[in-house]
């Protein structure tokens, strides 16, 4: 309990000129992990819009 923990992902195509880094910041508990990023993900960056 107390630790944080950044979860990243780099995703880009191999050789490709481009890449985007996202990151969440997790909070372990005592009940398990708590989310503490707090920009909001965009649907249409992450293809779901």
């Amino acid at each position: 309990p107390g630790m944080m923990l950044c979860v990243e992902a780099l995703i880009g195509r191999d050789g490709g000129p481009y890449s985007i880094k996202l990151e969440n910041q997790l909070l372990v508990t005592e009940d398990g992990v708590e989310d503490m990023t707090s920009y909001p993900w965009d649907d249409q960056l992450m293809g779901l819009g």
